[in-house]
């Protein structure tokens, strides 16, 4: 049950506070950490590489921002300055609205406190909002879509009926979303489907369901046509999202078996895995890396595989090694599920301070594009190296047993502990807001990198509004 609140006297407050204590990583980090794949990502815009991998969408959106500072300012450290505050204020209004919803919840006031000190004072999320990248735009929108899709629960519960702006502003949010990560799409269709037969259970009438069907096409196109639309219409290109990029887990099993039971393969089985690969099957075995797949998948020929039998020698050796396909998919992701930090960190030159190099978002920049094309000037300011050394040492004082806090299986079992406690207090419907985090999980456990923070920090942005969700309906109860 919601709580009679002073809404903007909440968000004035918690937005000034968090924007107070993320600044200084703006000033220390000015213009902006530019992430790798943000400069593949300029690269494209600017007409060097073809459009794949990335959204064209996030890629027009950068590329527009550093145009801007260009016509503006005359420097390209202003244009990636600019995208670094559109993320700074997605963020922040994504964390002020996840704590007005904890305003609004029937819980102690400390948790309120807590989260907004979480939100503002731990390392990972001042680091996060000056890392340039799309991933971080979409921390922000996706937080934003789950404080509404706790609003539609809710709805659902008190009314058996759906509030049209909330509505409205999860299609928005979710839109966005999608854009930005195609993945999304999937997650927010389960959601949808799920909160409709929660109403049609609730209310028994088709009609609370039909609001739903626009959301439901727009979330379904929004991330395949838009695109699209958008590489053709403006860029004058055929957008190409790679036929590897979902294949991880078989082609990671597929190159276990090579590597680690080689005996057990035909001179036939291994003449079909090697024409897979540029580098034949003796390359498959050595670039197999446990925790990271791109050495396997970036090098797929997926055309080829499906002309010479890959997919169904696949399949015959999955009957036969179900123990190695486990042992692979374990290898792959356990750092999302295991609270002791021990995956090889594999970052280059960023200060991550003896911990594993993904669990900590960017502190380091990437002149790729201008030392490769000569195109863009960007770099750090020095006069502000010694700020971003304290910055960098500052991330040891949350430091706990373990690097608890630093731990992304902490956060995991955090959120399957909520689960069940949630699931003991109510009803299955009462998972319906954990949807999205369950998903986003799994898709860490199935994603090309074991341990890596671009992949999970938009559960961690989560954490918040989940555990006051489930602390309301531990006390309601």
């Amino acid at each position: 049950m919601e709580k009679q609140v002073n809404d903007k006297r909440v968000c004035v407050i918690t937005f000034f506070i968090i924007s107070l204590c993320w600044a200084p990583w703006l000033i220390a980090f000015y213009p902006g950490s530019v992430y790798w794949d943000m400069t593949y990502q300029l690269e494209q815009y600017y007409g060097y590489l073809a459009l794949q991998f990335h959204p064209p969408f996030s890629t027009l959106i950068a590329g527009k921002c550093v145009d801007l500072g260009k016509l503006l300012f005359g420097f390209d450290n202003r244009g990636i300055f600019i995208y670094t505050m559109l993320q700074f204020f997605v963020c922040a209004a994504a964390c002020t609205a996840s704590v007005k919803e904890l305003v609004r919840m029937n819980i102690p006031r400390w948790v309120v406190y807590v989260a907004i000190s979480f939100y503002s004072a731990f390392p990972f999320f001042g680091a996060t909002v000056q890392c340039v990248m799309k991933d971080t735009v979409n921390y922000g929108l996706t937080l934003l879509a789950y404080v509404m899709i706790l609003r539609l629960y809710n709805n659902i519960s008190e009314t058996q009926s759906f509030k049209k702006t909330n509505v409205l502003l999860f299609s928005t949010f979710s839109l966005l979303s999608c854009l930005y990560r195609k993945e999304m799409i999937y997650v927010f269709l389960l959601v949808l489907v799920a909160l409709g037969i929660y109403a049609y259970i609730k209310s028994s009438k088709i009609r609370t369901l039909l609001i739903l069907i626009p959301v439901l096409v727009l979330v379904l196109l929004s991330g395949t046509i838009t695109n699209k639309t958008i590489a053709r219409g403006y860029f004058g290109q055929e957008f190409f999202a790679g036929s590897s990029e979902g294949l991880s887990i078989p082609l990671q099993f597929v190159a276990r078996v090579a590597k680690y039971h080689d005996d057990t393969l035909s001179e036939e089985e291994k003449m079909i895995i090697g024409e897979c690969f540029p580098f034949g099957y003796e390359g498959v075995s050595q670039s197999y890396n446990p925790y990271l797949s791109d050495p396997i998948k970036n090098s797929f020929n997926n055309t080829k595989a499906k002309e010479n039998g890959f997919w169904e020698l696949y399949w015959k050796l999955l009957k036969k090694n179900p123990f190695v396909f486990l042992e692979s998919i374990c290898a792959g992701g356990y750092g999302y599920f295991s609270i002791v930090p021990n995956v090889p960190t594999t970052v280059d030159d960023a200060p991550t301070n003896g911990l594993p190099g993904g669990r900590i978002p960017s502190l380091y920049i990437n002149i790729g594009v201008a030392g490769e094309y000569g195109n863009l000037n960007i770099s750090f300011h020095d006069s502000t190296s010694e700020f971003r050394n304290f910055l960098g040492n500052y991330i040891l004082a949350f430091q706990l047993p373990y690097n608890l806090l630093y731990s992304f299986g902490f956060y995991t079992w955090v959120v399957i502990l909520l689960v069940c406690m949630v699931m003991r207090k109510s009803n299955i419907f009462a998972v319906i807001p954990f949807i999205p985090i369950i998903l986003l999980i799994a898709v860490c456990v199935m994603s090309p990198v074991n341990d890596y923070g671009r992949y999970y920090m938009g559960i961690i942005f989560a954490i918040p509004l989940l555990a006051g969700y489930s602390l309301e309906l531990l006390i309601n109860k």
